[in-house]
């Protein structure tokens, strides 16, 4: 892969990583009842995370296509992404919102183990990568 596709990619990643919450923002905010249930605090937490994350990763990758930290940290936002998205669209979803019933059962259980991904695999390969 030369230099620009790579830096393409990168930057890519961060554009998907930054899309996948604030559509999970608005499932959250079509949502929300008098009574509140979840805050929207942690899917804003979430974009900050998967924008830092994503953002680091795509600075490193972009100039460092080899370095395999930069990937992993594009790889870490888009998961964090991808979890707060399907939580809120899960919580759409039970709230009796509309969509089809497997994909928000799917959502749900992605929601629900998707934590694994962000702390053993990351953690992992870090610890593994980093002094490279």
């Amino acid at each position: 892969m030369g230099d620009r596709a790579a830096a393409w990619l990168a930057w890519s990643l961060v554009v998907v990583s930054v899309v996948l919450p604030v559509g999970g923002i608005s499932f959250a905010l079509m949502t929300r009842s008098p009574v509140p249930e979840r805050p929207t605090y942690s899917s804003v937490t979430l974009l900050v995370l998967a924008l830092a994350f994503s953002v680091v990763g795509a600075t490193i990758a972009s100039r460092q296509p080899r370095n395999a930290i930069g990937w992993l940290f594009c790889g870490v936002g888009v998961t964090i992404g991808l979890n707060s998205f399907a939580g809120d669209y899960a919580q759409f979803w039970l709230a009796g919102g509309f969509g089809m019933g497997a994909l928000g059962e799917t959502a749900a259980w992605f929601s629900s183990w998707s934590w694994a991904l962000l702390v053993f695999v990351p953690t992992s390969f870090l610890l593994l990568l980093f002094p490279d």
